[in-house]
């Protein structure tokens, strides 16, 4: 800011996308609760709590991707064991599968191909993460029991396949009223986090507007 001499806002990409999705979505106009999950290669949520962005006393309300699934589990680079980024990003499905086809050359858009084209050993892999992600949801349900969880990013390019995995883990691990009433959806807008960061900004012009 200093340099350029104009406004610079810094806001977490999770956080972004819950604004673009909650203000420009008319999908979403009838909840004023929701979760913006953004996963990808790594995993944060963007909560929005009676139509308000909720981040918490320090900003980092909604860091799922460093909370614990597996207490005896790999080591974060955070420095705690068993997080959720480690199980169910992008870079994790990509790094199992690159493990069973022995395959270094493997990147996140050929596992999409290759979910898409059906391949068993694929499929198989990417249900144990969206286990994963599931156990991080059905506690972030339990947490601020949202009406709406909209995923987004990455994970969300796989398509349905993702809604299918989510909504059965949850029905699976959860209370029937909490499963039936939570709804799971991709996200509308493409790359919510950029358009979101938009809506940051005219947010911030918007509020600070002077009138000499």
């Amino acid at each position: 800011q200093s340099r350029i001499n104009i406004p610079v806002i810094v806001e977490h990409d999770a956080n972004a996308g819950v604004l673009a999705e909650s203000t420009l979505s008319s999908e979403w106009d009838m909840y004023d609760t929701m979760v913006y999950i953004s996963a990808g290669q790594g995993i944060g949520a963007g909560i929005i709590n009676n139509g308000e962005l909720y981040t918490g006393s320090l900003g980092i309300a909604g860091e799922i991707g460093h909370t614990c699934i597996d207490i005896n589990g790999s080591v974060c680079e955070c420095g705690r064991r068993g997080c959720l980024d480690i199980y169910a990003s992008t870079i994790a499905l990509t790094r199992e599968i690159r493990k069973k086809l022995q395959r270094e050359d493997i990147e996140f858009s050929d596992v999409v191909q290759m979910l898409k084209q059906g391949s068993p050993e694929v499929l198989k892999i990417f249900n144990k993460i969206m286990f994963y992600m599931g156990t991080g949801i059905i506690n972030l349900i339990y947490t601020y029991n949202p009406k709406c969880i909209v995923i987004g990013d990455e994970m969300s390019s796989i398509g349905t396949p993702v809604l299918d995995a989510l909504s059965s883990q949850i029905k699976e691990m959860s209370i029937s009223r909490l499963a039936n009433q939570v709804k799971i959806e991709l996200a509308k807008l493409g790359d919510s986090a950029y358009i979101g960061a938009a809506v940051v900004a005219a947010h911030y012009v918007f509020n600070n507007i002077s009138v000499d």
